[in-house]
């Protein structure tokens, strides 16, 4: 960005913008009902994310392939190899059938085993269920085989949140603000049956959230200039920080998505075959990244990619409490190189899982009143490093002003008028055969190490979104 002035280790803050909260709402609360526009061509997202009901999901597996889910999660911790399985689509009454389609745990890091103790095969009675993330694979055995045209979904339990709407509250306001990268996400109902077993288990209301990959890329086809055939990274499990110029050896473990029963720090999901290419794209980037200074970065930092929407997308993270992300724990994101060029590309930063959010925060004594501008670590320097230039401050905090004004999506009392209605949407299903979170309740993930008890809708006592909209209004 020429002209920009340059680096300052100074703090400065923009003009006073007000007082907080206003006395009165400018606009009516967040309505977040909305169905996702119908994509071109045959894909599901407006049938699969439709926000008018919750859907149901019935996975139909046989004793031997859910013992072999059951062992595979036993020995690798968060994920499992894949399983055959049958699903059946339950909408407005429509029925859906995809069969041969594979199951696997995904994202399971809390260690929590579907059903019984570890080294445990299945009972058909007397089984002890546990609430646990899949992601069902449509094509992995037929390679046409989708539901709706889709040929992915993540199914994500809310065993980390009592309120069972934080996450969704967050992909709803990212998209509701324009921030066309975080995927679909609605609730549904989930059922599995093993065969043999007398009835189905009903484990609940879940997540159903649009996979990211590369139909993930194909459906964002306009937004992305049409540049669907780059390499995409995952990059997540802790500690990818990326700020060591050589990421190489304890700094990370790097692959492709080829072995189903291993992750890495860093994963190529795109372009498997070309994963050396791809890592030394992602290795020059890095050097970039730590090395370059002042204008030079930031000039080279604005001509591969859109710097003030990366920062509305983080400005908005960092507003809704996001803890388990990149800039703080060096978590949970995705990026994505638009060509396989080494230097020449443009970068495009992709936020997800947010369920430590919103007053929910694993590392941080307290999430409301800590400083956007010191969020995380400073040597994780994609923020860090972008915000110690003022006129990007200056940027960023206007954001995070918006956010919570009058007639933003986190003013506290729009944010609890949304909140109403995603309980609305799913109390009527909460009641599963875990005995597991049974009712939503308005308190943050269990063991949460923080000064405050933070609550969502009770306006009385330490109200989240209330509490941060007034510590950012003060700066």
């Amino acid at each position: 960005m020429a002209g920009l002035a340059g680096c300052s280790e100074k703090i400065e803050m923009p003009d006073d913008p007000g007082t907080y909260p206003p006395d009165t709402l400018s606009k009516p609360p967040v309505d977040t009902s909305d169905t996702p526009d119908q994509p071109a061509g045959n894909l599901g997202k407006s049938y699969l994310w439709d926000e008018s009901c919750v859907p149901e999901i019935h996975i139909s597996i046989t004793e031997k392939q859910w013992n072999s889910l059951l062992k595979s999660c036993d020995t690798k911790l968060g994920i499992s190899s894949h399983s055959e399985c049958n699903v059946r689509f339950v909408k407005d009454a429509e029925e859906k059938t995809v069969e041969a389609a594979a199951i696997r745990l995904y994202n399971n890091w809390d260690g929590n085993r579907p059903e019984g103790e570890k080294g445990e095969t299945h009972k058909p009675s007397g089984a002890k269920w546990n609430f646990a993330n899949y992601e069902i694979n449509f094509s992995k055995y037929v390679g046409d085989r989708t539901l709706e045209g889709v040929r992915k979904i993540i199914l994500k339990s809310c065993y980390n949140d009592p309120s069972y709407v934080r996450e969704k509250f967050s992909f709803d306001t990212f998209r509701k603000e324009g921030i066309w990268t975080i995927p679909y996400n609605t609730y549904c109902r989930l059922w599995i049956h093993v065969e043999g077993d007398l009835k189905s288990t009903y484990m609940g209301v879940y997540q159903m959230i649009e996979s990211i990959d590369q139909q993930y890329l194909s459906e964002r086809i306009n937004q992305l200039m049409g540049l669907t055939e780059g390499n995409l990274w995952k990059c997540g499990n802790n500690g990818v920080a990326m700020n060591n110029a050589n990421l190489s050896g304890s700094s990370g473990t790097y692959g492709a998505d080829m072995d189903e029963t291993k992750e890495y720090t860093y994963m190529l999901m795109t372009n498997l075959t070309g994963f050396k290419a791809a890592k030394e794209q992602f290795d020059s980037f890095t050097s970039k990244l730590i090395t370059l200074r002042e204008n030079e970065f930031y000039d080279w930092l604005e001509g591969i990619c859109d710097v003030e929407f990366l920062l509305k997308t983080y400005a908005l993270s960092v507003a809704l409490g996001s803890c388990d992300d990149y800039w703080n724990a060096g978590n949970n994101y995705y990026l994505y190189f638009s060509s396989t060029d080494k230097d020449n590309y443009k970068l495009f930063f992709i936020p997800y899982d947010h369920e430590i959010s919103l007053g929910s925060c694993c590392n941080m004594p307290d999430p409301g009143t800590q400083s956007p501008l010191n969020w995380g670590k400073q040597s994780n320097v994609l923020i860090s490093k972008i915000l110690k230039n003022e006129e990007y401050r200056f940027i960023y905090m206007d954001y995070l002003w918006d956010f919570y004004s009058s007639d933003g999506p986190l003013q506290y009392q729009n944010a609890i008028a949304s909140f109403d209605l995603l309980k609305e949407r799913i109390e009527e299903y909460l009641t599963n055969d875990t005995g597991l979170r049974n009712k939503v309740t308005d308190l943050p993930m269990p063991g949460v190490p923080s000064l405050r008890t933070y609550r969502l809708w009770d306006k009385r006592n330490d109200n989240f979104l209330k509490t941060r909209g007034e510590y950012i209004y003060s700066l």
